[in-house]
This record gives C-alpha cells, sequence and structure tokens, in this order.
C-alpha cells in the first residue's frame, strides 16, 4: 500500500504524522509531569500552547528537512536530525509558554521534547517495519553475499532498497561467525553455501 506512494505523498504523509503527535506529546507531557492519565484541567489550561505548537510544528519540520527522512535510512544522522527537531520543539514550547504567561512547569516543554523524539522515532520504524514486513511477498533474486563485515552489512542494506535482488545470507570464512544472525541475516561458511 504505502509503497506505491510517490516521495512527495510520503512526505505529506510524514509531515502529517509528525504534526499530529505534537499535541499528543505534549498531552503526555502533561500526564508525566503532573502523574495523571488524564490531565484535562492542566492541558485545558495551556491549549493556547497547543494550537501555537501546532501552528509553528509544520515549519519546523520543513526547516529541519523531517520528512526528507528515509524511513529505510534511519541512521546517526537521521536520529541527529530528529533530535534537533525535538529541541527545536521543547525550546519553542519554553518560549510560547513564557510569552502566553502560560504558567506551565518548566518541565513539560523538556518532556514533550522527550516524548516528540521517541513517538517521531517509533513512528518511522513501525512504518519502515510495515512496509518491508517479512510476511509480505518477497520479490527480487535471492542473494548471497560474501563477507559479514562493515561492506556486507552495507551491501546488505543497500541491496534491501531493490526489488531486483533480496539478500538472504551471508556467507564469510570467519569460522567464529558461522551460525550468527547478523543484520537479519543468518552467516554461514564457504563449504554450507
Amino acid at each position: 500500500m504505502i509503497r506505491k506512494l510517490t516521495r512527495r505523498q510520503k512526505r505529506y504523509i510524514l509531515l502529517g504524522y509528525d504534526t499530529l503527535i505534537v499535541p499528543i506529546s505534549l498531552y503526555i507531557a502533561f500526564g508525566l509531569r503532573f502523574g495523571d492519565t488524564l490531565p484535562t484541567e492542566r492541558v485545558a489550561a495551556s491549549w493556547p500552547l497547543f494550537m501555537v505548537m501546532l501552528g509553528i510544528a509544520p515549519l519546523v519540520f520543513v526547516a529541519v528537512r523531517l520528512p526528507w527522512i528515509k524511513l529505510a535510512a534511519i541512521d546517526v544522522t537521521a536520529l541527529v536530525r530528529i533530535a534537533l527537531t525535538a529541541a527545536i520543539l521543547g525550546a519553542s514550547a519554553v518560549m510560547v509558554s513564557y510569552i502566553l504567561n502560560l504558567g506551565a512547569p518548566r518541565s513539560v516543554p523538556i518532556i514533550f521534547g522527550a516524548v516528540f523524539f521517541l513517538l517521531a522515532l517509533v513512528g518511522r520504524n513501525v512504518a519502515h517495519i510495515l512496509i518491508r514486513s517479512p510476511w509480505r511477498n518477497e520479490r527480487g533474486v535471492p542473494v548471497a553475499i560474501y563477507g559479514a563485515g562493515s561492506a556486507g552489512l552495507q551491501l546488505a542494506s543497500a541491496l534491501r532498497q531493490s526489488d531486483e535482488v533480496r539478500p538472504v545470507v551471508f556467507v564469510d570464512d570467519n569460522p567464529t561467525l558461522s551460525g550468527l544472525l547478523i543484520s537479519g541475516l543468518n552467516v554461514i561458511s564457504r563449504a554450507q553455501l
């Protein structure tokens, strides 16, 4: 289903998801701060914060290029970009709270940033798992990768993006690696091949 979407459509979906988790993260932050599962009174008193953050968030997402992170490429730079977005949103929440004199505790924006980071990361990982689910019809020619080192891992990652080939196993001469599961692929010896 999601694989047939264009890049632009995927970006809009990610932008929508990220925007949706802003009020959810704020609500969870209030709940965690006050130890209440339904902090409705506290949230009602801070409704302007929710509205302003909903307006600011998409601008931050586009500026940081958060929707442009490929689902299959959650690496250190993607984590840094998500963390930067969470920090900017947290700092924005502090400023909005101060400017509007909302009286919300200063810890709420910090918790909000942490919750946003986790929800953004988990959402992207779940989407990637659903797109590349093990139960979907596997297409492509099965291939074995010789070498389970860093170059082999990079090759496996690159080949997983292709519909023409599908990595199924690592072949390595190192006997200590034989029988291990690396990056979701079994490692076998040349003799087992």
